[in-house]
């Protein structure tokens, strides 16, 4: 492979990789493990607290639900003062009375005339306590609280996304600051090699027996200088990585971290796809969704069906009454006064409209079933594909680790031919970058390799319960 190549897939290894976005916070050198960036970054980022507050919103619809179980209470009251006083026109009226007169009847007839009656002052003051207690509202009001529920359960859901959201960028950028900073070792080994490289150049150039040419010193020259544009490039990365790990956390810009580990663990995957796909269904925070909303939309189905029924209440009135008039309709025995007794809600005709709202309540329940299959096979190829990735990554992870021995010991008999001037620079150069090549190569297979575990355990959703098992 000639040099130039080499070089080339280099830096598409160091510099190409997404693992390096740019974070708008800066670092620092606070060393740190992956769970205390994990713990720090659940209790720093925003995002957390904004789903919290999801939760705490359904709680307190649940709770306004559960309200329609209770009596409700509501007290009125005026104070008015009328133009003129209440009063109640009495029509005249001729009436035949019989009266005994010395022990004879006797029919008179009187007239009574007309007569203005005070009922009651100007100035009113009346208040009412109005209670009503549902006694049954056709499952109105279970329908409301299991739609609560399935709320709390919805928001509960998204808190685990957002949390394993959370976990999942921690883990992405924490093993591309230990990649960045391994890649960085790697060519900062490869610019010290080189340098050697250069200095023996020289020396078999101008003391040598003439095998050595100055195009030769001249190559290993440029070959060192542009390895030392690499070197800064990859200190860049690592400081861009370590940023953008604080970003994450949710720290101030002048926060610095620094990642304790300087190897990215290799854990082969031992647990079957069926397995998998099977703990999909049990943790994903989008499959729980899905299956809370199912259950909303049968409640919405019962909540419909109740406009069929009817409804029953106890009802109950307190009134008191103050007046400056103490007779009419206000007087002593009418001042205070209560009435119970039950109300009856039935419901007739309105027009096929409960009917037409149980119909959408069923289609929205089937749209929740085609949607809940969907879900279910798009988890599936995803836990799929994140299993393919790992197997892939498994076997490039083997196959680097080969190559990286054998370019080692390759770069190690160069080394020794060229001091003998038995080959070529070129030849020698080419071994160390090949070298510094492969050691990358295999960095790059371990971050992949780790990337693809952490995307299934994303997709999975079961890394909350295994950071709860270990905290235990």
């Amino acid at each position: 492979m000639p040099t130039a190549a080499i070089i080339l897939l280099f830096y598409w290894i160091v510099l190409l990789t997404p693992q390096f976005a740019r974070a708008q916070r800066e670092v620092g050198q606070s060393r740190l493990a992956l769970t205390q960036c994990i713990d720090i970054a659940l209790a720093q980022n925003q995002w957390r607290p904004l789903s919290q507050l999801e939760v705490e919103i359904a709680q307190a619809q649940h709770q306004q639900a559960l309200s329609a179980y209770w009596p409700q209470a509501g007290l009125t009251a005026a104070l008015v003062r009328r133009d003129e006083a209440l009063i109640n026109i009495f029509p005249q009226e001729t009436s035949v009375y019989s009266i005994n007169l010395l022990g004879q009847p006797l029919d008179t007839e009187v007239t009574i005339a007309e007569k203005n009656i005070r009922l009651m002052d100007p100035l009113h003051f009346q208040s009412a306590v109005d209670i009503r207690y549902p006694l049954y509202a056709g499952g109105l009001r279970r329908s409301y609280v299991r739609q609560a529920k399935a709320g709390i359960e919805a928001a509960r859901q998204q808190v685990r996304r957002s949390e394993l959201q959370i976990i999942h960028d921690v883990r992405r950028y924490y093993w591309s600051a230990v990649l960045a900073q391994g890649l960085f070792e790697v060519g900062d080994e490869a610019r010290a090699r080189l340098e050697v490289t250069l200095e023996l150049t020289e020396n078999l150039y101008l003391h040598g027996s003439g095998s050595v040419k100055k195009t030769d010193f001249l190559q290993s020259k440029v070959m060192v200088e542009s390895v030392r544009a690499l070197v800064a490039e990859l200190e860049g990365n690592t400081r861009l990585a370590r940023a953008a790990l604080a970003n994450s956390m949710g720290l101030r810009w002048d926060a610095e971290i620094e990642p304790v580990d300087r190897q990215i663990p290799y854990d082969p995957l031992g647990e079957e796809l069926q397995t998998l796909v099977a703990e999909a269904y049990r943790f994903n925070p989008d499959w729980g969704r899905m299956e809370a909303g199912l259950l909303a939309a049968e409640a919405q189905l019962d909540e419909a069906k109740s406009g069929h029924k009817p409804k029953i209440a106890l009802l109950g009135q307190l009134l008191l009454q103050a007046n400056p008039y103490d007779k009419g309709i206000v007087g002593p025995q009418e001042d205070r006064s209560w009435m119970v007794g039950i109300g009856l809600e039935l419901p007739l005709f309105n027009g096929f409209r409960t009917t037409q709202e149980i119909r959408a309540a069923r289609a929205h329940i089937e749209r929740r079933l085609t949607q809940q299959n969907l879900l279910r096979d798009g988890l599936a190829l995803q836990v799929k594909a994140a299993f393919i990735d790992i197997e892939r990554a498994q076997a490039v992870q083997k196959a680097t680790a080969a190559a990286a021995q054998a370019a080692a010991q390759n770069r190690d008999l160069n080394e020794r031919a060229y001091r003998l001037e038995l080959v070529e620079v070129q030849d020698m150069i080419q071994a160390q970058i090949v070298e510094s090549f492969t050691r990358a190569r295999q960095l790059k297979a371990h971050y992949d390799h780790a990337m693809a575990r952490a995307q299934l355990e994303f997709i999975i959703g079961r890394e909350l319960e295994r950071l709860a098992e270990a905290d235990g």
